[in-house]
């Protein structure tokens, strides 16, 4: 073992920070597998000064990252055969190695980089021979490493990761190509009901100098459940640009029987408060879907909804309804069915009118219309929907209302009610709305009139 001081181990990576400042933010994974890469080149020539070459031995340490958490590493040099013309040193084999501590007795990280080194320690080729990383056991140092523990406080992560590679060495930098992958892992978030199941991550740096990402890198997750709601087969593509510009160039999931595509967009990675406006297309939503979201206000629903949202993300916000709307579509006849709601359309009317009062006694007629809407606000009888439309908007100061849903629509009999239109406030922040709100703002229509045309 090539003894090396304390004071050696502490500064044995001289190249780090300027590398490893932008690897991290990748993959926390990946850095250490940078760390592993770069003490092929940086951690032998510490004690080369003082012993004779050719050179053969250990050189070993404990890498320290996020608070107390110590990694042993250990590289191995050996002298290769010299060349069969011209004499001289043949090089050196070189293993690094990376892992966590087995005293447990379980194996939850490890890295093997094997490579050689010309006699100089400065150009050669490597390769990584395994890494692999337990994403439930490092999940906190991966967290902490990331710069977002503060978002990611309340997740917690199941699965691996691992890291393939292979290139040259440069006058002592790395040249090659480095992929990461993810396969089948999962994300919950208790404290908000919220699990991303069959996630997986593809990304292969090329470039080890600025660490950036072509375009194409791909991840995904199978299912997402939130709230109550299920969406599948998200898919975001995107790249990275030497300043940890992010750029995604798709981004789409099955949600609600329909689809959400978001527009391509970029975002400022290293920016202290990253922020993006994001436009998304929804398209072909059941509104079955949704009103098993909504029991209290709805009871059965038939159709589909589309439109235009806007939203915006941040890292201390996350993501946020601006503006949009969403119209029932036309080549899908849509039905609704409300939830039993006394009083609702009848709390205001009449059950009789009175036509005349004579010698203290009164004559009145049934309300040809009460029977009707009696039945709609119990759900008995469905509404054909004529017109739906739904507007989004910001939390108002008090966070009142976040969307209008405006409703025109006529009972199968529509003898003795010809139009209902309502609207439908939604109260709360959009992500966490657990029912409807619904006004009084009621007009009705009665007779043989016909609803007017749309344009």
């Amino acid at each position: 073992m090539i003894p090396v001081d304390r004071k050696s181990r502490s500064g044995a990576f001289p190249v780090f920070p300027a590398l490893s400042s932008h690897f991290s933010y990748l993959s926390p994974f990946s850095h250490l597998v940078l760390l592993a890469l770069l003490s092929l080149a940086t951690a032998a020539p510490l004690a080369l000064a003082a012993l004779p070459l050719p050179l053969a031995g250990e050189l070993g340490g404990v890498l320290k990252i996020a608070g107390d958490t110590a990694l042993p590493w250990q590289v191995t040099l050996a002298p290769l055969p010299p060349p069969a013309a011209g004499g001289g040193s043949g090089g050196y084999a070189v293993t690094a190695i990376l892992r966590n501590d087995r005293s447990d007795g379980e194996d939850t990280l490890e890295v093997i980089v094997t490579g050689t080194l010309d006699a100089s320690l400065r150009s050669g080729a490597w390769r990584v021979a395994s890494a692999r990383v337990d994403l439930g056991a490092w999940w906190p140092v991966i967290r902490a490493q990331s710069g977002l523990g503060a978002m990611l406080a309340d997740w917690s992560a199941q699965g691996s990761a691992t890291l393939a590679g292979e290139g040259v060495w440069q006058d002592g930098r790395p040249q090659g190509r480095v992929t990461l992958r993810v396969e089948n892992a999962r994300f919950f978030n208790l404290a908000d009901a919220i699990e991303i199941d069959g996630v997986t991550l593809d990304v292969t740096c090329e470039d080890l100098q600025a660490f950036a990402l072509a375009p194409g890198q791909r991840l995904a997750a199978t299912r997402i459940t939130a709230a109550g709601a299920e969406a599948k087969d998200a898919v975001i593509e995107f790249g990275m640009t030497a300043d940890r510009t992010v750029r995604v160039t798709r981004a789409e999931v099955a949600a609600l029987g329909g689809s959400v595509r978001v527009a391509p967009f970029a975002v400022d990675l290293a920016s202290a408060q990253p922020r993006v406006s994001l436009s998304a297309e929804v398209g072909q939503v059941s509104l079955a879907d949704l009103a098993r979201l909504v029991p209290e206000a709805l009871r059965d629903a038939q159709g589909r909804l589309g439109g235009n949202v806007s939203l915006t993300w941040s890292g201390s916000e996350g993501v946020r309804v601006t503006t949009g709307g969403l119209r029932v579509e036309r080549e899908t006849p849509a039905m609704l069915r409300m939830a039993a709601q006394p009083g609702f359309f009848t709390g205001n009317l009449p059950a009789r009118f009175e036509l005349l009062r004579f010698l203290g006694k009164s004559f009145s007629v049934d309300n040809p219309a009460w029977a009707t809407l009696r039945s709609v606000e119990m759900g008995d009888l469905a509404l054909q929907v004529e017109s739906l439309d739904v507007t989004l908007m910001p939390d108002g100061p008090d966070g009142v209302r976040t969307a209008e849903v405006a409703i025109r629509a006529y009972p199968a009999n529509r003898q003795a009610v010809k139009v209902i239109t309502f609207r439908i406030n939604v109260a709360g922040a959009l992500a966490r709305v657990l029912g409807f709100g619904l006004d009084s703002r009621v007009s009705m229509k009665a007779g043989a009139e016909a609803p007017a045309p749309e344009d």
